[in-house]
């Protein structure tokens, strides 16, 4: 596991690149437009970063997730502004223009795992109330019966869950039924730990009120 002060020593290269990269766009005008777009990007993943090593819940993971995907579409324009970049002969700055680019490359690859990370609903971050009580419930209903049957109504809405957790070769089977309205809806997983089955609850909001 990376230490959070090497994650911090990380961030401030992302600062210093992306301040770098923005100089060069000021002075570029060809790359005002992109070296911009990389600012915006680079603020994005420091929420990312804080995220993921306090675990805090920012936003919610399916942003995240996105912009991982965007992040690796971003690679695209990285790879031809280098290879512009190298073998160009008139541009400015033609140096550091590529010093810079490349840096901004390499930097990508641990934002991106930073985003994967902190985008997936398992992380620590989307649950890290430590589930009041609710796993040591869970785990001991497990422990001693082979399948636990819940169930939410909201009190305000015509909306209900309807949820199965049930004991499997190498883990657990999750199954949950939504119903709003005339609309339902079913979600099933197949995970290794009790945990990650009250993760998966949790995924829905409105379960975190549900007592087992």
């Amino acid at each position: 596991m990376v230490k959070p002060f090497l994650w911090w020593l990380y961030a401030v290269l992302i600062i210093a690149v992306t301040t770098a990269n923005t100089g060069l766009g000021v002075r570029e005008d060809y790359s005002l437009a992109a070296s911009s777009a990389g600012g915006v990007g680079s603020l994005w993943i420091l929420f990312a970063l804080f995220g993921h090593v306090y675990n805090k819940p920012i936003m919610g993971p399916e942003l995240w997730r996105f912009l991982f995907w965007v992040g690796l579409v971003a690679h695209v324009p990285i790879i031809l502004v280098f290879v512009h970049l190298l073998y160009s002969t008139v541009m400015p700055f033609f140096g550091a223009g590529i010093i810079v680019t490349v840096f901004y490359g390499l930097l990508t690859v641990p934002s991106l795992y930073v985003l994967y990370r902190y985008g997936d609903f398992y992380h620590p971050a989307w649950n890290n109330h430590r589930f009041d009580g609710q796993l040591e419930a869970l785990e001991q209903r497990l422990s001693s019966d082979s399948e636990v049957v819940l169930n939410y109504q909201d009190s305000e809405a015509p909306l209900h869950f309807d949820i199965k957790v049930t004991v499997a070769d190498e883990g657990y089977r999750v199954d949950i039924k939504k119903r709003y309205y005339d609309q339902s809806s079913s979600f099933t997983d197949y995970l290794s730990d009790a945990e990650r089955v009250l993760r998966f609850i949790y995924r829905f909001p409105e379960l975190k009120a549900i007592t087992i």
